[in-house]
């Protein structure tokens, strides 16, 4: 009962017009069936008296009033369609807006993503779920309420009848009920392989992986995956379909066992006289649109049923929303620019076998700027995250001018907080909006951080300048960036937040030319001027310039300095930076 309550409540609050509808369609509906059922026996009736002329203005008029009935209907089933689409919308975008709250470390949870899915799913299709429910609601009033009057005409006949009517359609309700089961059993238990088969459709979609796919011969190990998942799907819709085909045989048989008893005794009373040609017909038709009615209630019932079911998971996941909503004690920021501290700090992913840090200890003081500099897997980049606040920590704590992270309020802190992440995306947007993520641009700091990184030099290549869209999802004419140009935009981005308190840097010269990187370094004292700043790169040669580096190994500080410092000491970063320096000597031509 609680989605009914939630849908009916959304209605109430968001399309009110769509009670009034449903009000006057049920009255319409409920009294179409009798105009069907009445206007026959009437002219059998009426032809028996060899009364013509009554009959034609009865068949005119039974004719202009079903023609003007089923056009009402019509109209009115269009117009609340169209309301509820857009409660359905409504849904939709509540979900959406949900799925962007969801903490970081939720989307790497398969069964999180599951929930996310199932959510989607009851409000995406207009035919199913929330959907699907607001369209059967429309019919389901009318249909009661005709099937009540004719009720009470059967037991005026034969309560003997009626008694086994309502019998035989409490066991058909109550097999309809079962088969909806099964069907959405047969749905839940698909949608992880269906998952699977999306994504992978996805990552297929992509032009960025689409090349590693052609180029590799993809084809053979696609087919071996989604053939496996195919089968898995076939095993379960015949496991279902045989449970299906049980009970509908069973349902036939109920069927045929209520038209058999109605029919024999509508019969007997034709031959003992107590009805005459006229009611005879009269009852057939409402037999007719009596079993016709109740077999749609039943499925009207049994969808609504199965609709509602669709969409707890929704509800579920607005709950789950709560657990995530910023408390009301949350702490205000700390003025810039921090100082910040990893204290004896722990963590290890989720379902990961070993901790990536444990018991960590670093501080990096106000305006400082720090390099962060080791191996792939050291570490690295899971302190940015956990200082990002995408991770909680599995122990321990970071401060920011001795705050605990994670009492602070999220928004205010992720806006004073500047990234560019290795792995960051594009977005099919202008190249404006992709670097202000918004409408509302300010002009002159998108140009500021533009120059700074060096963007501006590519958006001058394009007519439209900074509007250029980027990527062919939204855009017919949008556009693809190389590496290196997407590297300036995400420095773009970062830049483009004036009032941030602490500029991180991950890897940010990875794809960029010499040339480009050597300029970087020049900017960077006025790009973290009156900013904590934390840059992180596995060359160590690009780290001189920071104020201090942390030489990381196994999720540990090896070794801590400026570069002369580490370099005089001759231990591991002057190893690892003697190595490299040698490497690149002996690959210069």
């Amino acid at each position: 009962m609680k989605p009914i309550r939630y849908l009916m409540r959304q209605i109430r609050e968001i399309q009110p017009q769509m009670y009034g509808i449903l009000g006057f369609f049920t009255v319409l509906s409920a009294l179409m069936p009798f105009l069907w059922i009445s206007v026959p026996p009437a002219l059998i009736a009426l032809s028996l008296q060899e009364d013509s002329q009554r009959m034609v203005l009865m068949l005119a008029g039974a004719g202009v009033l079903g023609a003007l009935g089923v056009f009402l209907l019509s109209f009115l089933r269009g117009n609340y369609r169209m309301r509820m689409n857009a409660v359905r919308y409504h849904l939709l975008q509540t979900v959406l807006e949900a799925s962007l709250q969801m903490p970081f470390h939720y989307t790497l949870r398969k069964e999180r993503l599951e929930e996310l899915e199932r959510a989607n799913q009851a409000v995406l299709s207009p035919f199913q779920g929330a959907g699907g429910f607001m369209l059967k609601v429309l019919d389901l009033p009318g249909i009661l309420i005709s099937l009540l009057a004719m009720t009470g005409l059967f037991t005026w006949l034969s309560p003997q009848m009626m008694l086994f009517m309502a019998f035989i359609t409490a066991v058909h309700l109550g097999l309809n009920i079962l088969r909806a089961k099964v069907q959405e059993e047969e749905v839940q238990q698909a949608i992880p392989t269906e998952l699977k088969i999306r994504h992978l459709t996805r990552e297929i979609q992509d032009p960025l992986g689409r090349k590693d796919l052609m180029m590799y011969q993809f084809f053979p190990l696609f087919q071996e995956y989604t053939q496996g998942w195919m089968r898995d799907l076939t095993e379960l819709v015949q496991v279902f379909s045989k449970k299906q085909i049980r009970l509908q045989v069973f349902l036939a048989l109920a069927g045929f066992l209520k038209d058999l008893v109605v029919f024999w005794i509508l019969i007997r009373r034709v031959l003992n006289g107590s009805l005459n040609a006229a009611s005879f017909l009269f009852y057939v038709g409402l037999t007719q649109s009596f079993l016709l009615l109740s077999a749609q209630l039943m499925e009207l019932v049994t969808e609504v049923k199965a609709d509602a079911a669709r969409f707890v998971p929704y509800l579920n996941f607005l709950k789950e929303r709560e657990n995530w909503q910023e408390s009301a004690c949350a702490l205000a920021l700390p003025e810039g620019p921090w100082t910040i501290q990893w204290e004896d700090v722990s963590f290890s992913y989720p379902e990961g076998d070993r901790p990536v840090l444990d018991h960590f200890n670093l501080t990096i003081r106000a305006g400082e700027t720090l390099a962060l500099v080791g191996d792939n897997g050291s570490g690295k980049s899971t302190l940015v995250l956990l200082l990002c606040r995408l991770y909680p920590p599995t122990k321990g704590r970071i401060l920011i001018n001795g705050v605990d992270l994670w009492s602070l309020d999220e928004e205010a802190f992720r806006a004073h907080i500047a990234a560019v992440f290795q792995d960051a995306s594009l977005f099919p947007f202008t190249l404006a909006e992709n670097i202000a993520f918004s409408k509302e641009i300010d002009a002159m700091c998108l140009q500021e951080s533009m120059e700074a990184s060096g963007l501006s030099q590519v958006a001058a290549h394009y007519p439209k300048g900074a509007d250029t869209p980027l990527l062919r999802v939204f855009f017919n004419d949008g556009v693809d960036l190389s590496g290196g140009q997407r590297q300036k935009l995400y420095l773009a981005r970062a830049l483009y937040k004036k009032q941030s308190s602490l500029l991180i840097l991950d890897e940010p010269t990875a794809a960029l030319d010499p040339l480009a990187e050597s300029a970087l370094y020049q900017k960077f004292a006025s790009l973290t001027q009156g900013k904590t700043g934390l840059f992180i790169s596995h060359r160590l040669a690009s780290t001189a310039f920071c104020d201090r580096i942390a030489y990381l190994e196994n999720g540990a500080i090896r070794e801590e300095g400026t570069h002369e410092e580490l370099m005089a000491r001759k231990g591991a970063y002057y190893e690892r930076y003697t190595l490299q320096a040698r490497h690149y000597q002996e690959v210069t031509p």
